[in-house]
């Protein structure tokens, strides 16, 4: 069996230049970069809580609104309905020349 030594190359794995040292530039830069994000992240999340509340002002407005037309149309349901019955009793009344129809009871 052959000796590890011999059957594997030697690679050589340091770089040919050094970077330059940035010690507390780049963490500065990453700390301003998460600031403005959470910056715009929180007037993000104002914007929306404005625009959820300018949503629910609207929908409320509408809710109201339909239950005020509801209770118009029945209001109005009910006046016709009871005009109609007045004209009914009426034309009974002079179909039968005037006298008055007794309850059934």
């Amino acid at each position: 069996m052959a000796d590890d030594k011999t059957t594997h190359a030697q690679h050589d794995t340091t770089f040919p230049f050094r970077l330059p040292a940035m010690p507390m530039f780049g963490a500065e830069i990453w700390k301003q970069a998460a600031e403005a994000w959470i910056g715009r992240v929180v007037a993000m999340t104002e914007e929306a809580t404005k625009v959820e509340s300018l949503g629910a002002d609207r929908a409320r407005a509408a809710i109201d609104g339909s239950a005020r037309l509801a209770r118009e149309s029945l209001d109005y349901t009910l006046n016709l309905s009871a005009e109609w019955r007045k004209l009914m009793m009426e034309s009974v009344r002079q179909a039968l020349g005037g006298s008055t129809p007794t309850k059934q009871g």
